[in-house]
């Protein structure tokens, strides 16, 4: 049985990079060159299984190298390695190939798991060495995507366990039964999101001082634009002797370069950065933020701030009930922790010693319903809608509703009675790339919404529809032949203006933001 599992596995070795060279082979040739999203073709075509064998086996390799590092092989291994070499042949000798055995012999400083990625990785990607082997992959985002996952977590995973076991109040912690996966982030000690609350007398998110210094992220570039990201792929496009060009109408590029380029020499980090995969700059921090599928990752500062505005804005309200309404809420986690931090702020704004501001006045205490109310001040009722399609572990309440039914169900459009006895305030962190649902929740009668995540010409939303960045803005190209400037003018007014919006920069709690694709750049 033993001798079975060890034949699998040097099948495997060979099997993995092979199936994910053809089926990413296939992929582009099916679609003449041009890869759009289709998760059921690439299942057809066998892309996700090869990933996995590769996952599997860079994983297996790394622990066997260190294994092996202390010890001689067993006899089972020997004998699955002549039983292997006699079916399929020895492999022959080939200095141009970066080989699991070489990385035994090499200093303990040298990232093994690495190593054994871009040995398995590397053959697939670039079988030629050519730049138009990259072009069979580089616009397959679902590949991208794993791609970038395993480079960050072969390059940084032993910095992650170690920051791990320091920082246990980061609300991280090791899985015990995984074969690849090594992190996941906790909130609480019930898997289903009943016990996320206060632990130990304390709210379970770390600080903005405690991550940065967890990750070493001190010296990280804190004002995140796509301009930022695309340093490192001009700088190797140029050494390649080509370019990177932008997008018309936006600050994203894509590295152009002649197809008999030779990569040989280019690193895997190198060839995914030039592929748009963004792993130059990053770290343990974006480990984390890839294994667990977080797009924001919430903070102490960052929910107590946005706390502390929803507060400002329930008060300014003053006559009425605010009801605050995450939709596309993913794990339903910071609607939790905004009710929490929200409570501790009407706490210690109704204490006398607690109030720092001049403006603010001391109020009688008077017998209230709890759940609604501290002391004088109203606390607004926070619910969480997501539709699932995501598939992202619950870990809070949460309505299983998309975006339109969830205003179509709180919203205030067909309701005048409640115009003015309600205020709604919506919230939206990391809305789809492309897609656009602010028009679903201006409709839906929303006194105020809060998008969170990149802006204007980044991961989220509709650049035009969702941020009015006039950059692209493309009515003027398709409209009919004639038109007049005045009209060109009309049509530019971003859409939140023409339904009666302003849009407001939250510009001190965006400086808080810690969110899966910063970087050192």
């Amino acid at each position: 049985m033993v001798l079975g599992f060890s034949l699998t596995s040097r099948i495997n070795k060979r099997v993995g990079p092979m199936l994910l060279r053809a089926s990413l082979s296939a992929r582009y040739r099916l679609g003449g060159g041009v890869i759009r999203d289709n998760p059921y073709l690439d299942a057809f075509l066998f892309v996700p299984f090869a990933q996995t064998i590769i996952s599997l086996e860079t994983h297996d390799d790394a622990i066997q190298a260190l294994s092996q590092a202390s010890k001689k092989s067993s006899q089972i291994d020997q004998m699955a390695d002549d039983v292997f070499d006699k079916i399929f042949g020895a492999d022959k000798p080939d200095p141009n190939k970066r080989r699991t055995q070489e990385v035994i012999a090499k200093p303990a400083s040298v990232n093994i798991r690495l190593k054994a990625l871009e040995s398995y990785l590397r053959p697939a990607l670039v079988p030629h060495e050519r730049w138009s082997d990259v072009e069979r992959w580089r616009f397959h985002n679902r590949f991208l995507k794993w791609a970038r996952a395993e480079f960050l977590l072969a390059k940084h995973g032993d910095y992650v366990r170690e920051t791990v076991d320091l920082y246990p109040k980061l609300g991280i912690r090791q899985r015990k039964k995984s074969s690849f996966l090594k992190t996941v982030l906790v909130g609480g000690s019930s898997s289903d999101g009943a016990d996320m609350g206060k632990k130990n007398g304390r709210l379970p998110l770390p600080s903005s001082s405690q991550l940065m210094k967890a990750f070493d992220m001190q010296n990280w570039n804190r004002t995140v634009s796509p301009q930022g990201g695309q340093v490192r792929m001009k700088k190797i496009a140029k050494q390649l002797g080509g370019a990177a060009i932008q997008f018309p109408g936006s600050s994203f590029c894509f590295a152009s370069l002649p197809d008999e380029t030779d990569v040989s020499s280019t690193s895997l980090e190198d060839l995914l950065e030039l592929a748009g995969g963004h792993v130059a700059g990053c770290g343990p921090f974006n480990v984390v933020c890839e294994e667990n599928e977080i797009w924001e990752f919430w903070t102490k500062d960052y929910v107590s701030t946005l706390a502390s505005y929803l507060l400002d804005r329930t008060e300014e309200f003053g006559h009425g009930e605010t009801l605050i309404l995450d939709v596309g809420a993913g794990d339903g986690t910071l609607a939790h922790f905004l009710r929490e931090f929200m409570m501790l702020e009407a706490k210690r704004r109704a204490q006398p010693q607690g109030v720092s501001s001049a403006t603010r006045k001391r109020r009688p205490k008077r017998s209230v319903n709890p759940t609604l109310h501290e002391n004088s001040l109203r606390v607004p009722q926070v619910l969480a809608t997501d539709d699932g399609s995501w598939n992202l572990e619950m870990k809070a309440d949460l309505e299983m509703l998309n975006v339109k039914d969830s205003m179509a169900k709180y919203g205030k459009k067909g309701h005048p009675d409640e115009q003015n006895r309600r205020q709604l305030i919506v919230l939206c962190s990391w809305m789809p790339m492309g897609e656009d649902w602010s028009a679903d929740i201006r409709s839906g009668g929303a006194d105020e919404y809060i998008l969170i995540g990149e802006s204007d010409d980044g991961n989220c939303g509709d650049n035009w529809m969702t941020w009015g960045n006039p950059d692209f803005f493309d009515s003027a190209i398709e409209g009919p032949a004639g038109r007049q400037n005045d009209e060109i003018a009309t049509d530019m007014i971003p859409p939140y203006s023409m339904d009666g919006y302003v849009r407001t920069n939250l510009d001190e709690l965006s400086k808080l933001q810690f969110s899966r694709f910063d970087s050192r750049e």
